[in-house]
């Protein structure tokens, strides 16, 4: 039986599908399955999914469904894993060759529950890499957000980048939001909060396709969703009995997603009606879940172009 389960998401992919997949069958590690989710495309991804599978049936498995949403792709996918690791890719993406041989053996060396590695972003339409995200800024080998705070605010809120044991997931009942943009955010800092043990392989050994199109032409509104994922995780750290432990780290995911992350989104919006009313809508949201957000000790370690911007907005809000 594989011991690995790559998850890969597939809506009209047609220009990217094979060095997305050939990424996957050329990992030097070959204790895996690839099920790749195919959401309702229209154009050739299907058929060339379908070569592929033929060329490899004992490892590729094709699930074909309408599109409902990244999240029910992505909790498709953990259901029909037959592995105890699992790792997503998303349209688009590729790996390098490594990932896979590097990221188990670390998993194997330390029983890590969630494996962390940083990632190459690339600008869609010139594909060309314009930098490198670091996910997670250790302090030891192995580690815990109850030994390391910082990890809930450094480790990257994305599905993609990671070797998350199954048990993470099916153990903790948790799976990814339905209907929502963002997801990932609304889903990453709750699985944080069950790993016992977190691991590094320090290096950028996936590469992320951005589509600053998708970004800019189908937000609008739809940023809000942001909110309701950090609601989603707040509401969960109380359920857990946990929001004071991590108060400080909670408040400033508030900021860093809404003041800085959902605040570029909404800058790219050509409309202005809109921008006036989701930059307002976003200031008052953290005015109304975190009055003192200000004053959170986070803020002091950023940068002083990031601390000014900050005044400017709490400024606009009184």
């Amino acid at each position: 039986m594989p011991k690995v389960s790559i998850i890969m998401l597939v809506c009209n992919a047609q220009s990217y599908l094979d060095k997305s997949i050939q990424s996957i069958l050329n990992q030097t590690y070959r204790n895996f399955e690839l099920i790749i989710v195919d959401q309702g495309s229209t154009d050739d991804s299907l058929s060339i999914i379908t070569t592929y599978q033929k060329e490899h049936l004992d490892r590729i498995q094709l699930i074909s469904q309408q599109n409902y949403g990244t999240s029910a792709a992505l909790n498709v996918g953990i259901d029909k894993s037959n592995c105890p690791y699992i790792m997503f890719i998303d349209r688009g993406d590729y790996l390098q060759e490594e990932i896979l041989a590097l990221m188990m053996e670390e998993a194997k060396e330390t029983d890590a529950d969630l494996v962390l590695t940083n990632a190459r972003i690339i600008e869609d339409k010139e594909q060309k890499h314009v930098q490198v995200r670091f996910s997670g800024k250790m302090k030891a080998r192995v580690e815990s957000i109850y030994e390391n705070k910082d990890l809930l605010n450094t480790i990257l809120p994305f599905f993609w980048g990671k070797l998350y044991k199954k048990t993470l997931f099916t153990d903790n009942h948790i799976y990814f939001p339905l209907g929502l943009r963002d997801q990932d955010l609304g889903t990453i800092p709750r699985l944080l909060l069950h790993g016992k043990k977190i691991a590094k392989v320090n290096r950028a050994l996936c590469h992320y396709n951005y589509h600053q199109d998708d970004d800019i032409k189908e937000h609008n509104y739809r940023i809000l969703e942001t909110v309701k994922n950090l609601r989603i995780v707040k509401n969960y750290y109380q359920e857990q009995k946990q929001d004071e432990e991590f108060a400080n780290q909670l408040e400033y995911l508030f900021i860093y997603h809404l003041l800085f992350r959902s605040a570029e989104k909404v800058a790219k919006i050509s409309d202005p009606g809109i921008r006036s009313d989701l930059l307002e809508e976003l200031r008052q949201v953290i005015e109304i879940e975190y009055p003192g957000w200000v004053n959170n000790p986070i803020i002091k370690d950023l940068s002083l172009r990031k601390r000014m911007y900050l005044k400017r907005i709490n400024r606009k809000n009184k």
